[in-house]
C-alpha cells in the first residue's frame, strides 16, 4: 500500500505529494530537522527501515537483547540529566552569515524536548496517572525555565536566543497540564499554579489560556 492509499484509507486529506515535496525542500534545515524527526516515530518500522537503511547500517541501530523501551519519566530523566551535563551544547562561531541559525545540539535538544512533551500531552488523557503524568510535565517545565532564566549551559543560541526560540505549543500543552493539575490538587492550589504557569511560558495568549484551566478546574 502506498502513502496515498493508506491516507484514503485513514480517511485524511489528500496531499498532492509533489507539491509537498516542492514545500519540504523550501524550508530551512531547523525545520525539515524537526519535521524527520517527528516522522521516525509515526511511519511503520518495516518502512522506517527500508527508508533509513538505504543511508545507515540498521544493524546498528537493533535495540539490545533484553532492552525495553523507557517509561516517560525515565525517558525525561535521563534527558533532563543530559541537558544539564551539556550533551547537547553545541556552539559556533558566530558570523553575520549564520546568526539565525541553530547548532545541530540545540536542535537535537529542541526536537527531544518538543517529542517528550507530545508523549506528556498523549498520557495525560488516562485520569489514573495524573499525579505520575504531572509529575513529568513539571520536570519538563523546570528545565524550560531554567533556560528562560537566561541560563545559557543547556542550548547554544547564536544571537539573542532564549527558551522562546523551543517553540512550544502552549495551547495543546498546557490543555493537558491542567487536566493534570485538576485531577491532584485543590480549587486554591489549582489557580495559583495555572496563573503562574501561564503568566511565566506564554502571557500573551492569557486569556485563552485561562478559559482552557476553567475547563479542568478541580471537581
Amino acid at each position: 500500500m502506498t502513502a496515498a492509499d493508506r491516507t484514503r484509507a485513514e480517511g485524511a486529506p489528500t496531499i498532492d505529494l509533489e507539491k509537498l515535496r516542492a514545500r519540504l525542500r523550501r524550508l530551512g534545515n531547523e525545520t525539515q530537522f524537526l519535521i524527520l524527526d517527528e516522522m521516525i516515530g509515526v511511519v511503520a518500522p518495516s518502512d522506517l527501515a527500508k527508508i533509513v537503511g538505504r543511508y545507515v547500517d540498521i544493524k546498528d541501530m537493533r535495540r539490545d537483547a533484553g532492552e525495553r523501551e523507557p517509561s516517560l519519566s525515565e525517558a525525561i530523566a535521563k534527558f533532563d540529566a543530559s541537558a544539564r551535563a551539556g550533551r547537547y551544547y553545541e556552539s559556533f562561531l558566530v558570523k553575520s552569515s549564520n546568526c539565525t541559525m541553530n547548532s545541530s545540539g540545540t536542535m537535537s535538544f529542541i526536537a527531544d524536548f518538543l517529542r517528550l512533551l507530545d508523549r506528556c500531552v498523549t498520557a495525560s488523557s488516562d485520569s489514573s496517572s495524573a499525579v505520575y503524568v504531572r509529575g513529568c510535565f513539571e520536570k519538563l517545565l523546570a528545565l524550560h525555565r531554567y533556560i528562560d532564566e537566561c541560563n545559557d549551559d543547556i542550548i547554544f543560541f547564536a544571537d539573542e536566543g532564549g527558551a522562546w526560540q523551543i517553540q512550544v505549543d502552549w495551547r495543546e500543552v498546557f490543555p493537558a497540564y491542567f487536566r493534570c493539575l485538576g485531577r491532584t490538587t485543590d480549587q486554591e492550589s489549582y489557580e495559583r499554579i495555572v496563573i503562574a504557569a501561564i503568566d511565566e511560558f506564554d502571557r500573551q495568549s492569557r486569556k485563552t489560556h485561562l478559559a482552557a484551566a476553567r475547563e479542568h478546574r478541580p471537581k
